[in-house]
């Protein structure tokens, strides 16, 4: 049944012909802002995206240059004076092409800006195709806006759409005819319309060419010997050798009839009056005439909620009361109950797999495999929580340093992310709205751009400008107000910085580190220093997670080159400060941080990195982390800013600070530690904290 060629009969030709429906989204589009989302929709139709080289796999990278853009809505400014926003150009169309067309020639490095346009950077060569394409197709989308807000006849009308069609699409060889179907329909307009010189508007436009393309049937497809789906009064007339009645049930007929509030004679029907009673009970019978050899009806026949019986609907009702005043069988069985049959409410039946019931069968092969196991012994699933280890990765190609900090940043999302190939994280469509409140990331975002920016010296003012010409701020007033807070913010952290630093160096790094179990692993990576100390300045307060990615990179620096080398985090008011510990102990201690790495994509570890950290500083103050009233509310805070999706997959709270040390094996744990967060906080933030110096 799988392979039947399955046809629906009860369709219009807009419903069929691709190019019918793009013409009246066309005729549409002025009614809508032309968002980012509508317009990459656009971009996807098979025939535009052939006119204007969008291929398939161009499809992300399109709307990832739009996002990046800062495209929202709107063609221009102009377009936006009838919403009151004509002197906010930022996130329309005209602004994010200007960006992405400078972008190919300038990049955004040094804040240059063409009058009020700033390069979008990271445009490579191989988007200038695609960029031209989008400039194009929204430079004749910009024309027929025009045209189409302009009064015309019919004929007109029906000129415009065809030359606006033809300038958009291009139909490979062998499609020509849905064109075909669209000239056809618009010359069958202009014809009625004949030499009328009424002219009209695009919404009075538009209702006329709906109704010639939605309002009348497509051409039959029925007779080539394909399963057809259709409505009951599609081809009640016309014969077939099996006829099946879907959803005849109790609840939906007869079905009721509405009145409109206009019907004045429907106030006081007659006799005579159209029913729809009647009418499915002719549908019904006009079934019966046309079945060839078979008649198939299906309808509810007991409750899903109780497994009782329902009662069957009137019209059907009816037709097996006059099945038994027709006909019973030799046995005298009725005929109502000879012809019906009784199915089970649920596919997995075992009924319909024993031949107990001849009358039952299926080809399901899950529902097959599903009956037989309902008849199977009771398997005991694993618990919720309870995984299987997968075997340790193979470390011999090497390990990157921005994996290995990438780890410690989040072991569950790096474990789902690197061995089943998972991310929680939601692939987001283009964005259609104006921000008007950035949520936290995208205040993140916005002030770790302006702090590098002003750490690299450039003007505060031309700072500024490039963030109001991004589009990534709110307009007029909440922009600005966002932005001096913003630029407030990046100053704290800012000085925290020590005023006269060396000229950065850059370190690229490649080292072979002994990893207890995997033997030498080479890591590579790469690093920046000012002196002899490594500086990692952000935006947001200083998190452990930040603490942690500075520390590995020092060891990784140490291990690999001879110094006193050291690393400041700056954060907003806070500042650490880690001292290197010698080349044979960083060699050491990075041998640790690899074969936690190794075990933790084996198997998920609960090393959330701000309920670590909070550990060890109660271990270091002398503190029991163990006492829960002393403990409780700072590891709940630290598990309510730490968990995600990923966490939750793999643990529950507060159960997590209960699991036992020794499975697994956690290298470099403190012996005294009983409890599995315990052994993961003094194995990761143990040498931390004890390299730790005054800033």
């Amino acid at each position: 049944a799988q392979r039947f060629r399955v046809q629906v009969a009860d369709r219009s030709l807009a419903q069929v012909n691709p190019m019918a429906a793009l013409l009246l989204d066309l005729l549409r589009l002025p009614d809508g802002r032309v968002e980012a989302s509508t317009l990459l929709d656009l971009c996807a139709q098979p025939a535009l995206a052939q006119r204007f080289g969008f291929a398939t796999d161009s499809r992300d990278r399109l709307v990832e240059l739009v996002e990046r853009a800062g495209i929202r809505w709107g063609l221009s400014a102009a377009h936006r004076d009838g919403y009151g926003l004509a002197g906010f150009p930022q996130n329309t169309w005209f602004a994010g092409l200007q960006r992405m067309l400078l972008g190919v020639a300038l990049g955004e490095t040094d804040l240059v800006t063409a009058g009020t346009v700033l390069p979008l950077d990271d445009v490579e060569s191989s988007d200038v195709a695609l960029v031209g394409g989008l400039t194009e197709l929204v430079g004749r989308l910009s024309r027929l806006m025009a045209d189409l807000g302009k009064p015309a006849t019919l004929s007109e009308w029906a000129d415009r759409c065809r030359a606006g069609l033809s300038d958009l699409v291009e139909l490979p060889p062998g499609q020509e005819w849905q064109l075909g179907d669209v000239w056809a329909g618009l010359s069958r307009l202009a014809e009625r319309a004949g030499s009328a010189t009424t002219t009209l508007t695009r919404h009075a436009a538009l209702r006329a060419i709906a109704e010639e393309f939605t309002g009348a049937p497509a051409r039959g497809a029925f007779g080539n010997g394909s399963l057809v789906v259709c409505g009951l009064r599609s081809l009640r007339h016309v014969p077939h050798r099996v006829l099946v009645l879907l959803g005849w049930d109790a609840a939906c007929y007869p079905r009721p009839g509405h009145r409109h509030g206009d019907d004045l004679l429907g106030i006081e029907p007659r006799v005579g009056d159209p029913s729809a009673a009647l009418s499915d009970r002719q549908v019904l019978l006009d079934a019966v005439h046309a079945a060839g050899e078979r008649l198939v009806i299906v309808a509810q026949g007991r409750s899903e909620a109780t497994n009782e019986e329902v009662p069957p609907a009137a019209p059907l009702a009816e037709f097996l009361e006059a099945l038994d005043l027709t006909a019973a069988t030799p046995a005298g069985v009725p005929a109502s109950k000879a012809v019906t049959v009784q199915h089970p409410l649920q596919p997995f039946d075992p009924r319909y797999f024993d031949r107990s019931d001849p009358l039952l069968a299926s080809a399901d092969r899950l529902a097959y495999q599903a009956a037989r196991a309902m008849l199977a012994d009771p398997v005991v699933p694993p618990g919720r929580f309870a995984l299987e280890p997968l075997p340790e990765p193979d470390l011999s190609q090497g390990v990157t340093l921005d994996d290995l900090v990438g780890y410690f940043g989040h072991p569950a999302r790096a474990l789902l992310r690197t061995r089943a190939g998972i991310s929680f994280t939601e692939t987001e469509d283009a964005r259609d709205a104006i921000p008007i409140e950035p949520d936290h990331l995208a205040r993140w975002q916005i002030g770790t751009r302006v702090l590098r920016q002003l750490r690299a010296g450039h003007d505060p003012e031309a700072v500024q400008k490039a963030e109001w010409l991004r589009g990534d701020v709110p307009p007029f007033a909440l922009g600005a107000s966002l932005l001096d807070q913003v630029f407030a913010e990046a100053g704290r952290s800012v000085r925290g910085v020590p005023a006269e630093l060396p000229e950065p160096a850059l370190h690229d790094l490649a080292l072979t580190v002994p990893v207890p179990g995997h033997g030498a692993v080479p890591l590579v990576g790469r690093v920046t220093t000012h002196g002899e100390e490594l500086l990692q300045v952000e935006f947001s307060s200083l998190q452990p997670r930040h603490r942690l990615s500075a520390w590995l990179r020092l060891l990784t620096l140490a291990a690999a080159e001879d110094g006193p080398w050291q690393a400041r985090v700056v954060g907003k008011g806070r500042t650490a400060v880690y001292q290197a510990p010698p080349r044979p102990a960083a060699t050491e201690l990075l041998g640790r941080y690899l074969a936690l790495y190794a075990l933790g994509l084996s198997r998920p570890l609960p090393a959330l990195p701000r309920l670590g950290h909070a550990w060890m500083e109660y271990r270091v103050s002398q503190r029991d982390p163990l006492d829960r009233l002393l403990c409780g509310k700072t590891f709940d805070r630290c598990w309510k800013f730490d968990s995600d999706a990923a966490w939750t997959a793999f643990f529950r709270y507060p159960e997590l600070l209960e699991l036992p040390s020794g499975d697994p094996s956690v290298p470099g744990a403190d012996p005294a530690e009983r409890t599995l967060v315990g052994a993961l906080a003094s194995s990761i933030w143990g040498p931390a904290m004890d390299a730790e110096v005054p800033a």
